[in-house]
């Protein structure tokens, strides 16, 4: 899945207020222009691509992340909001195990909703599957698979303005809890990728089935979105990127 929604996915919305996506979305942001998303820690260039590399349970891992040009429409609140759409493609081994695809609309206020993910399982090239927490605004349209989760409302994936302390509630999917704080601001690190500043550190706790939570950290730097995470088990980190920003 997306690592800032696995997310990937992060990210005081409409000002200083912190909305649990978990709720029905309130006050309803307003989209006027939602594919052109500037969010500096979350930005989108159509036809860019990322490349992450970084291990897990000991595996060789690589991740392509590619701003399609392509966007997809989603009727939410008696409006079409038309979608960016963010392909992830995860190796493992050398061998492509799973496409994602992010739909993402950023609102008025600069703050970047996911409308959902569709997370496809690959084994020997071949589709053979899809992730059971995939999700879409509505339900799955024609070409989409059958057992994707409904979803009423679209979820918070970035915030416009992170700040030291900030923490809120967010889904991954329907039935899903992950808590993200902000736990540090103006960060400089060096990766294979470049070295960056003014970067922002989020912690990550998903709430365990069996009562255990998993801790993870995402860095992101500004006009880049994410460069970097950390879990228990793996870690993955930037390589190579076609919107890497100046530093």
């Amino acid at each position: 899945m997306n690592r800032l929604s696995r997310p990937t996915t992060l990210l005081a919305f409409l000002g200083a207020v912190l909305l649990p996506a978990a709720l029905p979305v309130d006050p309803v942001p307003s989209f006027s222009d939602p594919t052109h998303i500037t969010n500096p820690w979350s930005p989108f260039v159509p036809g860019a691509v990322k490349l992450f590399r970084g291990r897990q349970d000991g595996a060789p891992t690589a991740l392509l992340e590619t701003h399609l040009k392509e966007t997809r429409d989603f009727d939410w609140q008696g409006k079409v909001i038309t979608c960016c759409i963010l392909e992830e493609r995860d190796f493992e081994h050398g061998q492509l195990a799973e496409i994602s695809s992010n739909y993402l609309a950023q609102d008025d206020a600069g703050n970047v909703w996911s409308f959902g993910e569709v997370s496809l399982i690959v084994e020997s090239g071949v589709v053979v599957g899809d992730e059971v927490d995939s999700w879409l605004v509505g339900g799955p349209q024609v070409g989409d698979p059958a057992d994707v989760l409904v979803a009423s409302d679209p979820l918070l994936f970035m915030l416009a303005n992170p700040q030291v302390g900030d923490t809120f509630a967010q889904q991954p999917a329907p039935g899903a809890g992950e808590t993200l704080t902000v736990t540090a601001t103006d960060l400089t690190v060096k990766l294979p990728g470049g070295t960056f500043t003014g970067v922002v550190r989020v912690q990550e706790v998903d709430d365990g089935e069996d009562g255990a939570d998993a801790v993870s950290s995402r860095w992101l730097a500004p006009g880049v979105g994410v460069i970097k995470d950390k879990e228990h088990h793996g870690h993955t980190v930037l390589i190579g990127s076609e919107i890497t920003a100046a530093n």
